[in-house]
Parts: structure tokens; C-alpha cells; sequence
């Protein structure tokens, strides 16, 4: 897992989102000292660079 950040919160009272931490292993460390309990970690998926047209053929074949 690469760039992670720490989720906390739930779905009623809101999330709150710590980071970015450069692994899974650093964001634990710091969440483990510093938030508690009732987080977890989760991978940061950066955007692809898409044009219009290639997410509309993307659409149209079904792929989202």
C-alpha cells in the first residue's frame, strides 16, 4: 500500500481524515501514539489524467 491517510469518525457524526502518510506502516505508527482506538487506514488513489472523450468511451463500453 502506498500514500495511506487515517479515517476516523462514522458515517452518523462525520469522518475526519488525518494525513497523508508516505505508507500503511507510518500511518499506523501515528494513529496507534497519537489517536486511540476507532480509526483505520485507507490507500489514497490519485485521479488519472482523462479526457472527456476517453471517460465517454469508457461509459459507452461499460468499463465504469
Amino acid at each position: 500500500m502506498g500514500t495511506c491517510i487515517i479515517v476516523t469518525g462514522n458515517p452518523v457524526d462525520g469522518h475526519e481524515y488525518v494525513g497523508p502518510f508516505p505508507n500503511a506502516a507510518e500511518a499506523t505508527e501515528y494513529a496507534e501514539r497519537f489517536i486511540g482506538c476507532g480509526w483505520w487506514v485507507a490507500p489514497i488513489d490519485y485521479p488519472a489524467m482523462e479526457t472527456r472523450a476517453s471517460i465517454e468511451r469508457k461509459t459507452a463500453a461499460g468499463e465504469f
